[in-house]
C-alpha cells in the first residue's frame, strides 16, 4: 500500500533497518501506527519519505 501511493504521489520510499530488530509488541497494535505515520509522511512530502529501524540495547526506534 505505501508504496503504491509513494508512486502515485511521485515520492520516493526509502527503508533502512538492521538485519534483526525483534521487538515483543502486539503486531496489529505496530501496524496501524506504522501504516499512520506512512500515510501522513506520504501525503505531506514533496520529494523522500525516509523509514529507518533502529536498535540500542533494548530499544527499538522507528523513525519516519
Amino acid at each position: 500500500m505505501a508504496r503504491a501511493q509513494a508512486q502515485a504521489n511521485g515520492v520516493t520510499l526509502t527503508f533502512s533497518a538492521p538485519p534483526s530488530a525483534p521487538v515483543l509488541v502486539p503486531v496489529g497494535t505496530v501496524a496501524r501506527a506504522v501504516d499512520e505515520l506512512l500515510g501522513n509522511a506520504l501525503q505531506y512530502a514533496e520529494s523522500t519519505v525516509q523509514v529507518s529501524v533502529a536498535r540500542s540495547d533494548s530499544l527499538v526506534r522507528l523513525q519516519v
